[in-house]
């Protein structure tokens, strides 16, 4: 099992989305060669979050207000 880094989640925030989503089964995986890298917060629906901060991978961490861990 890899281990993630401490400023990224396991599990990423459940407002997170990307393209890739849409058609493969691990699609936020950081190792993924085909990753669009193009992310946007679900919530807002813009690649900006409603705290006014970026919306990427390693940007939606525990530190931010917005967000929630999948399953919660």
């Amino acid at each position: 099992m890899a281990e993630s880094s401490p400023n990224i989640p396991q599990f990423p925030c459940k407002h997170l989305r990307s393209h890739e989503m849409n058609f493969q089964n691990s699609p936020l995986d950081p190792e993924d060669q085909y990753s669009s890298g193009v992310y946007q917060c679900q919530q807002t629906h813009d690649a900006v979050g409603p705290d006014g901060e970026p919306v990427e991978r390693e940007e939606c961490t525990l530190d931010r207000d917005c967000f929630e861990e999948l399953g919660t």
